[in-house]
């Protein structure tokens, strides 16, 4: 992969080594609870999140960490043209993915990781990862492996809470599953002040960012 001179500033992380805390086996064992959580509790931002990405001009979507794709399978319903691939770590919750889009033929289900992005370099002209970076430990890799995912003047979109939900799903799952700490490190949703959370898009050479507030989320649209 030849990599652009614009690239020159991404520093690759090591790769996961488990000392850190790993919710991932938890949205597989409860699939089923946090596809409903996912879909009727978190806020519709789908039109916005539409408008900020201009999907009638892409070709190439993605939802990264896309669980039981809420945003995938509505898109590809919604926007024929587009070739849209959802992409999560848990096979139960892409297993829900695929069913809920049962007869779109534009959208695919894979297994992947976000802090491993290298099979789509360059792959996809508009990315969303709604509430992913709060549960992942390599927040800056997974947000330079979505920047290379990106295609030139690629848009990608994050989306993060103000405050932490009423309902804490990952302390349920925790407590449901007898667990309060990995290797010594608690289990807890990450949750970004306005600095933290630019400071993250920032470690980034974008040619331009947006952020802004709305549905009780932090939102960035950043242009690579």
């Amino acid at each position: 992969m030849t990599v652009t001179t614009t690239d020159r500033h991404y520093h690759p992380h090591p790769p996961h080594t488990g000392l850190l805390p790993d919710p991932a086996p938890l949205y597989d064992r409860y699939a089923a609870l946090y596809a409903a959580f996912r879909l009727h509790v978190f806020p519709d931002d789908r039109q916005e999140i539409a408008a900020a990405l201009d999907l009638p001009a892409a070709r190439r979507f993605a939802e990264i960490g896309c669980g039981p794709g809420f945003y995938a399978s509505t898109f590809a319903a919604e926007y024929p043209h587009l070739a849209v691939t959802g992409i999560d770590r848990a096979a139960k919750q892409l297993a829900i993915a695929r069913r809920r889009a049962h007869g779109l033929t534009n959208v695919t289900f894979t297994q992947g990781d976000a802090c491993t992005l290298n099979r789509w370099y360059s792959t996809f002209d508009r990315i969303v990862a709604p509430r992913l970076l709060m549960v992942v430990p390599q927040r800056e890799q997974a947000v330079a492996e979505m920047r290379r995912a990106l295609a030139p003047r690629g848009r990608l979109l994050l989306a993060e809470p103000l405050q932490p939900p009423k309902i804490s799903l990952l302390a349920f799952f925790q407590a449901r599953a007898g667990m309060h700490s990995c290797h010594g490190v608690p289990l807890r949703d990450h949750l970004f002040t306005a600095t933290t959370f630019a400071t993250l898009i920032q470690s980034q050479p974008w040619a331009d960012v947006t952020l802004w507030q709305a549905h009780g989320h932090r939102y960035a649209c950043c242009v690579k």
